[in-house]
């Protein structure tokens, strides 16, 4: 059998592609968008830890603190959302529509427990970079909101060829051999505060992890499919951990 001229030269990228290993990382913190300073303000400053804003200093206990009645629900905002490695290899992004799918997940999870305070979802793009608390309180302003659940995250994913991928060499099995084996991680934490006082009121987790192996030319799709599962097992573990959370403080 004989390759068309335009065929053999993308089937030798994709094995070239797949004898790498190849990484990618996608992060977001609820301490940079609160604690750390605008790239702009920052290098006015001058001074590599002038970067950093100071926390404020915690008014009291939380349980001093009357319990929230409407809470945000909000991904911090990021300035790069993610970065990757590796040839040929294009990471998808975790954009604002599979961030809407995550919160929603989060909020459809608290709502089925009695007696928790409202939540509202926030897209991100009503927040600014590395706003601090005091985007925080615009943004508490704006939807009546007087208690903030900040979520961050961190995933990050291997695509590596595993020793079938040796057969990429007659590049026809590229299409039908499971010679890359891929591999994803996923955290997702949320921290809660309380806007007026921007006090810390508790934190919870969650986490992924998931793999297999997959041919070279499915590697991208196994990996998205991968990271929006990472995301949906990590948020339902994140919710159990919050409605405990948050039913401690309509109890205190």
């Amino acid at each position: 059998m004989k390759l068309s001229g335009s065929l053999a030269p993308f089937l030798l990228v994709v094995f070239a592609a797949s004898c790498q290993v190849m990484e990618s990382r996608r992060e977001a913190s609820a301490m940079t968008y609160l604690y750390r300073e605008p790239a702009a303000a920052a290098g006015e400053q001058g001074a590599a830890g002038a970067s950093r804003r100071t926390p404020p200093p915690s008014p009291g206990p939380a349980a001093a603190l009357p319990a929230p009645r409407r809470l945000g629900l909000a991904f911090a905002p990021v300035d790069d959302v993610e970065t990757r490695s590796g040839f040929g290899y294009r990471s998808w992004t975790f954009g604002e529509p599979d961030k809407r799918r995550v919160l929603d997940r989060v909020r459809r999870q608290l709502g089925k427990h009695p007696g928790l305070p409202e939540v509202v979802v926030v897209p991100t793009y009503h927040m600014q970079p590395r706003g601090g608390f005091d985007d925080l309180e615009r943004v508490a302003a704006q939807q009546q909101l007087d208690g903030m659940i900040l979520l961050s995250y961190e995933q990050n994913q291997v695509n590596e060829a595993n020793f079938l991928s040796i057969t990429y060499l007659a590049l026809l099995p590229v299409y039908f051999v499971p010679g890359n084996a891929t591999e994803t991680l996923t955290v997702v934490d949320a921290d809660v505060f309380d806007v007026a006082t921007r006090t810390h009121l508790f934190s919870a987790s969650g986490s992924a992890d998931g793999g297999g192996t997959c041919t070279g030319i499915e590697a991208g799709r196994s990996l998205r499919k991968q990271s929006r599962s990472g995301f949906r097992t990590a948020a339902d573990e994140l919710a159990a951990g919050l409605s405990e959370g948050l039913a401690g403080l309509q109890g205190s």
